[in-house]
């Protein structure tokens, strides 16, 4: 029966039915509830807004009045004799203060301002008074304490002329500075009287006038009022200064000087004592003014709360009658909506449920097959239907699990690896007939009467069970367990054991499950591969030993080698010496025996042709001594150099070069023999801007060299050409020397840079060496010592090109000095 044919009204659109009539009257009463409070949101609004105003204008105010204030407190806690600078802050807080008129205040603040602003200007006034008054008092003082130094000095003057004092100087300090007066050591005790006074009266002088410069000095308003204690000082030191006339007419005239400064200070003293009782009497007026504004705004704030407070008395009588209202319609409402939800509940809710509960109870007691008859179009409908479908799907998993049970039977008995399942004491629960066959019992039924404590029973060694069982219940999980069990005929066999714990719902363990394997014939194939192990190691110590023998041999001919090396670069360099000085020797001869042959004999035998043919012959002869000889001179050299490089003795002053200049200067060196030969054209392209490289000059040049004179050997005519250029993808430096002579067969290639090799260029009896061998061998040492590389490309009988790359100098190396 489909749906829209059974089922009637649902519970869903029951229930919203009722309660849509219960929310109709809570939205009437929302009504009048928002009504109400939107009335008080008005007053509430217009009372805040108002008062609020007033009252944030009238702080503002008085934060303002009371800055100004505190900013005349400043000019006095600094209080300075700078006219200028008081008058201008003065002029800017009278700004400050009148510029609260802008805020359009109260019409009793306005006044208040405005009095208060006179006493600011009146303020003002009189602090530039005052300040004109305490310069005046400074500079009277500085000439008070200048004309008491003037004094101090003439009575020393006066005491240490005096012969009488020179022998005392215990009393007579006339200054804080330490002034000692040495004085004669009088007779009787009236005489050292006599001497002190003047020591005495002029300290006491001094101490009364500092004792007044500080009394003056406190400009405050509470000391100024009553300067009479510093005027009296000053009174009493001007009485006492006529003391000092006695002493001399230098003195005298001093102490009237004294007299009159004192006298120009205590004016000075009187007028700023003056000012000061103006300033006061001013900031009593300032005060009175400020505190009258201030009550001002105290009164307006109070007549602002007044106001406030009975706008809360009004809100609160709307709030209690809207309270009052809300109350009574909620529990008129509520009344209504329980009744309607009670009566619902008893004929919808109540009586499906207990048929409902009978249902399940059915379905828990196993009766599948009785369905649950309700009887309702409603929710309650389709509740009785999915119970329904339930116990069919119920019924049809149990046949699905019975089925799974027996295939997972069929798996237990039929499998080749032993199943159990055993409890942490070492009981079996369970067993497969793989797990008895294994242990050589009958039956899995044997296995379980008959095993009572698989620890004991089964394990060779208790500690593997007991390492088993920890494993688990500390990891409820253990994988390949490799341990020795003892069937029941007594053998003991190898199987590994993997198992985990099977927990209940409280997470409790109820049993160890797991499978076991017997790998008896595995272990046995691993006996026998740690035999083999064995004797494999075995005989790898002994090749060891063999190959630690031999490496000693080969380290002891090594350092023979090594010896000779040495033996042979001393050798070359004792032989180099010894060929040298006769070689130069020779050369030097047979150059000097061909020119005076030339100047001298040969003119003359130019008449006879016989002795011109034999005169002739003796040049070639002294020409082929001197060429031999130059031939050995370099084939000594260049011995030596291998030697040295070989030998890593070679020194080499390495430093950042200019590539172009370098090639240059090998293109000069070897330009005579290019020149000789008009056939041959040497071809030069050397950028300009090449980067520098760090290498020794003359060894660049040595190889540069080497492979221009080679070039120029090889090549009958044609062209030479010497080309460099920078690598950048590579950060090298490549130069090629490049001919267009008879080439170089490939299969020679590489070795045209062993050491004493040279290769045929031409017909065997018509080619013969033309050099040494060397020099292709020291430019490839030369060039693998800097980490380069160099190489040679040819085709017979067209010309060959040798190429030589070298790493360009580190950045942070020094540029390349000129020239």
């Amino acid at each position: 029966m489909a749906h829209g044919e059974r089922y009637g009204l649902s519970i869903r659109t029951q229930l919203l039915s009722v309660t849509a009539l219960v929310c109709a009257g809570f939205v009437a009463m929302a009504v009048l509830t928002f009504y109400s409070f939107g009335h008080i949101q008005d007053l509430t609004r217009t009372a805040i807004h108002r008062d609020m105003a007033e009252m944030t204008r009238n702080a503002r105010i008085g934060r303002l009045f009371s800055e100004s204030y505190a900013s005349v407190g400043l000019l006095f806690s600094a209080f300075s004799p700078d006219e200028a600078s008081l008058r201008k802050e003065g002029d800017r807080i009278v700004a400050s203060c009148l510029s609260l008129l802008e805020e359009d205040p109260a019409p009793e603040i306005k006044t208040a301002i405005a009095g208060f602003a006179r006493s600011l200007e009146v303020i003002i006034e009189d602090l530039v008074q005052a300040s004109g008054a305490l310069g005046m008092a400074a500079q009277a003082r500085s000439g008070a304490h200048l004309a008491l130094d003037r004094l101090t000095g003439a009575i020393q003057d006066v005491l240490h002329t005096d012969g009488r004092f020179r022998e005392n100087s215990a009393g007579m300090d006339l200054d804080t500075a330490g002034l000692d007066m040495e004085v004669d050591a009088p007779s009787a005790p009236g005489a050292q009287d006599a001497q002190n006074a003047p020591g005495a009266v002029l300290a006491g002088v001094r101490e009364k006038l500092v004792l007044a410069d500080t009394l003056l000095g406190r400009v405050d308003l509470e000391n100024a009022r009553d300067p009479s204690r510093a005027l009296a000082l000053l009174e009493e030191i001007q009485d006492a200064l006529p003391q000092f006339a006695a002493l001399g007419e230098t003195v005298a005239v001093r102490a009237r000087d004294a007299a009159d400064a004192l006298a120009g200070y205590k004016n000075a003293a009187r007028i700023l004592s003056s000012s000061l009782s103006d300033l006061a009497v001013g900031m009593d007026g300032l005060k009175h003014s400020k505190d009258g504004a201030m009550a001002v705004m105290e009164g307006l704030d109070a007549r602002n709360t007044e106001t406030t407070l009975a706008v809360q008395n009004e809100i609160a009588g709307i709030i209690d009658s809207t309270r009052r209202m809300v109350f009574f319609s909620t529990a008129g409402m509520v009344a209504v909506l329980l009744a309607t939800m009670g009566f619902f509940i008893k004929r919808i809710v109540n009586r499906p449920l207990r048929d409902i509960l009978r249902g399940i109870e059915s379905l828990r007691a196993g009766n599948l097959e009785t369905p649950v008859r309700l009887n309702r179009s409603d929710e309650w409908g389709r509740i009785e239907e999915a119970l329904n479908t339930l116990a069919r799907d119920l019924s049809s998993s149990y046949s699905a699990i019975r089925e799974s049970e027996k295939n997972y039977r069929d798996i237990f008995e039929k499998a080749s690896e032993g199943i159990f399942q055993t409890t942490p004491l070492g009981r079996f629960y369970s067993a497969n007939p793989a797990m008895a066959r294994i242990l050589n019992y009958d039956s899995p039924q044997e296995l379980l009467a008959q095993a009572k404590d698989i620890g004991k029973e089964l394990f060779t060694s208790t500690g593997d069970w007991e390492a088993l069982v920890q494993g688990l219940l500390a990891a409820g999980e253990v994988r390949g367990f490799e341990t020795r069990l003892q069937r029941k005929d007594a053998v003991v066999i190898w199987v590994s054991i993997n198992a985990h714990t099977i927990l209940d719902a409280a997470g409790d363990i109820l049993y160890f499950e797991g499978t076991v394997t017997d790998i008896t014939a595995r272990k046995r194939a691993e006996r026998r591969l740690d035999v083999l192990i064995r004797h494999l190691k075995t005989a790898v110590v002994d090749r060891t030993r063999k190959l630690s023998v031999k490496a000693a041999e080969l380290e002891a001919a090594n350092r023979s080698l090594t010896e000779l090396d040495h033996m042979k670069s001393a050798f070359l360099s004792s032989v180099s010496h010894e060929l040298r000085t006769p070689l130069t020797s020779i050369l030097g001869f047979s150059k000097l025996i061909l020119k005076d042959f030339e100047r001298a004999f040969l003119p003359t035998a130019q008449t006879d042709p016989d002795t011109a043919n034999r005169a002739g012959r003796i040049v070639h002869n002294l020409e082929i001594i001197a060429n031999e000889g130059e031939r050995l001179t370099r084939l000594i050299n260049d011995v030596l150099d291998l030697s040295r490089i070989e030998s890593g003795r070679m020194i080499w002053n390495d430093q950042a070069v200019d590539p172009s200049e370098i090639l240059a200067r090998s293109v000069d060196a070897v330009r005579g023999q290019f020149d000789g030969n008009p056939l041959v054209r040497l071809t030069v392209a050397l950028p300009d801007d090449l980067p520098a490289i760090r290498v020794d000059p003359d060894r660049l040049i040595q190889v540069a060299i080497n492979l221009l004179h080679n070039a120029a050997k090889f090549t009958p005519s044609g062209e030479v050409r010497l080309t460099a250029r920078h690598l950048a993808g590579e950060n090298v430096l490549r130069v090629r020397v490049e001919d267009t002579g008879v080439g170089v067969a490939p299969e020679n290639l590489e070795r045209i840079f062993d050491k004493f090799q040279q290769v045929k260029s031409g017909p065997t009896l018509e080619d013969k060496p033309r050099g040494t061998g060397l020099g292709l061998s020291i430019c490839r040492q030369i060039v693998n010592h800097y980490g380069g590389r160099i190489w040679a490309e040819s085709t017979p009988g067209q010309g060959t090109r040798v190429t030589f790359d070298l790493p360009l100098a580190p950045p942070h190396s020094p540029k390349p000095a000129a020239g």
